[in-house]
């Protein structure tokens, strides 16, 4: 049984906000190309996580085919796959989640304020407030709650950038 297994996945579908079925099956995923990266693999297996006792097995058919290594190896591969994954579907629902609500008016905190810049943090993003988008000679605090106009999201290398605003006639 493993339920260490499972409760990780629990607390990656809260941390990151991402349902359980998803994480559960990014992980089936980074498995199954792990799996298939081994010499040996059969092409139409798939892999299996059972849910109320934690353990991976690899199927063909509905016959168990787990190769006796077969986790410690995956784990090694697999690790690298799984978290990236993770993050691409994590900027996918915050890239739909705030592409939904631009133009809108939220409140964020300020968590660095500096002269050509300051991050606003959204709750589970942070936003850039570019020296062009503030009101003149307006200070901002670290900790200061700001209401902002969500101007513009943009797919990053690094996940989405959101870009706000204080100035915009929407505010």
């Amino acid at each position: 049984m493993n339920t260490a297994l499972l409760s990780a996945l629990r607390e990656i579908e809260t941390d990151k906000s991402i349902p359980f079925e998803t994480v559960k099956g990014v992980l089936e995923e980074s498995l199954l190309a792990a799996y298939q990266g081994r010499e040996g693999a059969v092409e139409e297996a798939r892999v299996v996580l059972d849910e109320e006792t934690g353990d991976l097995r690899v199927m063909k058919e509905g016959e168990d085919i787990t190769p006796h290594d077969f986790t410690r190896i995956a784990a090694q591969v697999m690790r690298q796959t799984f978290y990236q994954r993770l993050t691409e579907v994590h900027n996918e629902q915050l890239l739909e989640e705030y592409g939904e609500r631009m133009g809108d008016v939220v409140t964020g905190i300020v968590q660095q304020a500096h002269r050509r810049m300051t991050l606003v943090d959204l709750g589970r993003v942070e936003a850039i407030l570019p020296a062009s988008e503030q009101v003149p000679n307006e200070r901002y605090e670290n900790g200061q709650r700001l209401k902002v106009y969500l101007l513009e999201i943009r797919e990053g290398g690094r996940g989405p950038s959101l870009t706000v605003s204080r100035r915009h006639e929407g505010l």
